[in-house]
């Protein structure tokens, strides 16, 4: 794929990119602030791109959503329409539009030819949809072979490496840009694909390690919240045993009370069925008590419970879990942007049930103890009266206590299995390290990672003009780890050099890649910046071969200073068809959107 067009229907340089060198050229004034270029709209320029490639943007901190205009004080680009048309890699061209207003809805029309000049599409086969759903139609569109390899990946998440800006620390690292939104398990897993490895043999062990962290969570959370550990079995059985005796025993000396000759009834009801309410009542009682201490905990806490090992705990010690908090976990994970808050909601609301619960439990118990004092009539001796509220007393706190051993005891079956199942998992990751070893010591029998690694040192090597390499390993914990050197030295810790390897990477992937459907075109922003002028002439010469030979559109900005030098110090221009955009800072029309902000 590559980039064709990109206008708008307000003011705006629009710009027609040719198929293999693309230069935007800066010309500001010699004493202008370092600011300057970008005013002029040199970086907005790439970043404009990336939002017709339906990067998601936060509306206070993307330029097109946030700049204000200072008379006003309206959002400056209100009304803008932006159009970017691209060439599929099946020949067909994609046109994408996107408005500033209402950025969440794109429009797409797919045509076998370039629209003529600038003209806006009448008609679209793809109007308003979602953002999400644009992605994935984009997607389709552009057929990339790796993403086919790969289907939990999409184009949005290689994008970056053809889109670099200076401004987002996109060259402080070789492999992995500081804008990603990637955890450490899915861009180490989409490294190791995109290298050309199989990428499960990662993904299992960080899968298995994930088992293992899950499974000790629940053991903490069991422990912490029934103070308890799995060596106090024995213990705790010891405890129920006792404490049932001791409710045998009180429940014969209430049996054996002789109310003067009242009917059996009452003492059965007041006995067998009352008590054995408030026993029942007593352990639910304590179980929701522990609920609502876990929620209410969660509910301070910054971080997101896991639901559903949550409903398993509950499951496993058979306590109620609403269907409808199940529901709303699986709903969390589609809209991850808010789950912090949704996660809260239904916490409260989780918690306001409970809650409830609680109160009508309570409220049972001290309507069945009232009822039990209605007793009190129909038993005249004082003495038996008095004995009978001490048994019934004690057996309220041995129904309590025995509760609580008994959810003790549960606690400690569901460590146990955790534990076995740790032990299991335990086997499962040692052969999953194995086999992830087995592939990182046998690297030189990959030939599609030996040829990214060739291209590699053949770029930096043409650029630097040093060795460089790029390497994988294992770190302490058995982990992937992506690693590059410049020969012997350690000039590709310095920022300028690193800059050039982030370069010669991208120019790598491109170069294996260029067989198959995948990305044709890479922007490099301020390449030029900060570099030796040898640095530059080397580097113009690659990009100028590379582009003929791989057949890859290369964009990029540079201001008129950063020009490489010939021998007799004059800079080396750019043709006139290579320049696809001036900008200059002497009035309006040199500036992108030509006006000022």
């Amino acid at each position: 794929m590559k980039l064709s067009k990109i206008y708008s229907n307000k003011a705006f340089h629009n710009t027609e990119f040719n198929l293999g060198l693309n230069v935007i050229f800066a010309d500001v004034k010699a004493k202008a602030s370092p600011n300057s270029s970008h005013s002029i709209g040199k970086t907005k320029f790439i970043r404009l791109l990336d939002f017709l490639l339906l990067k998601k943007v936060v509306p206070k901190k993307h330029f097109l959503t946030s700049t204000k205009d200072n008379e006003t004080n309206t959002l400056k680009f209100n009304g803008y329409e932006f159009y970017l048309e691209l060439l599929l890699n099946s020949g067909s061209y994609l046109t994408i539009k996107r408005t500033v207003a209402d950025s969440s809805k794109i429009s797409m029309k797919l045509s076998e030819s370039s629209v003529g000049g600038f003209e806006i599409p009448k008609s679209w086969d793809l109007e308003s949809i979602g953002i999400e759903e644009a992605k994935e139609k984009l997607n389709e569109y552009l057929n990339f072979d790796f993403f086919k390899r790969n289907p939990g990946l999409d184009y949005r998440d290689t994008i970056n490496y053809s889109l670099r800006i200076p401004d987002e620390g996109d060259y402080t690292d070789v492999f992995k840009l500081s804008k990603f939104t990637f955890d450490e398990k899915k861009w180490k897993t989409f490294m190791f694909s995109l290298l050309g490895f199989d990428s499960t043999a990662v993904a299992e062990k960080y899968d298995v390690e994930d088992e293992i962290k899950q499974k000790n969570k629940v053991i903490r959370e069991q422990e912490e919240g029934f103070n308890i550990n799995s060596n106090q079995k024995d213990e705790v059985e010891g405890f129920i045993q006792v404490l049932t005796k001791s409710k045998q025993e009180r429940i014969q000396e209430l049996d054996s009370l002789n109310f003067y000759n009242q009917d059996n009834k009452v003492i059965v009801e007041l006995v067998d069925e009352i008590e054995t309410k408030i026993g029942e009542l007593n352990k639910h009682s304590y179980n929701l008590q522990f609920e609502v201490k876990k929620i209410t905990e969660s509910l301070r806490s910054d971080f997101s419970f896991d639901f559903e090992l949550i409903k398993e705990v509950f499951g496993e010690v058979q306590l109620h879990f609403p269907d409808q908090l199940a529901k709303s976990y699986e709903e969390l994970i589609e809209f991850n942007k808010q789950i912090t808050v949704e996660r809260k909601d239904l916490l409260k609301e989780t918690l306001s049930k409970k809650t409830e619960e609680l109160r009508e439990v309570k409220l049972t118990l001290f309507n069945l103890n009232k009822e039990k004092e209605k007793f009190r009539d129909v038993i005249q001796d004082n003495s038996i009266i008095k004995k009978l509220k001490e048994y019934q007393n004690e057996l309220i706190g041995l129904e309590y206590e025995i509760a609580r051993h008994e959810a003790q005891l549960d606690s400690i079956k569901i460590i146990e299995s955790k534990k076995s199942e740790i032990d299991r998992l335990s086997d499962e990751l040692k052969v999953a390290v194995q086999k992830l070893s087995a592939i990182i010591d046998n690297t030189s029998s990959n030939p599609k990672y030996i040829r990214i690694r060739n291209y590699f040192s053949e770029f930096a090597q043409a650029i630097l003009n040093y060795p460089a390499i790029i390497s994988i390993s294992k770190n302490n914990n058995n982990n992937v780890e992506y690693g590059y050197r410049v020969g012997e030295t350690k000039k590709g810790d310095g920022n300028t050099y690193r800059k050039m390897l982030c370069v010669a990477f991208d120019l790598a992937i491109l170069a294996e890649y260029t067989g198959e459907s995948y990305f044709k075109f890479v922007y490099h922003d301020d390449v030029f910046s900060n570099q030796e002028n040898k640095i530059r002439i080397r580097l113009l010469n690659l990009i100028k071969e590379y582009c003929t030979k791989y057949n890859i559109q290369y964009i990029l900005s540079i201001i008129k200073d950063d020009l490489p030098r010939d021998e007799n110090d004059n800079p080396i221009m750019f043709t006139e068809d290579e320049i696809i955009m001036e900008l200059h800072d002497k009035d309006n029309s040199g500036k992108l959107f030509k006006t000022s902000f």
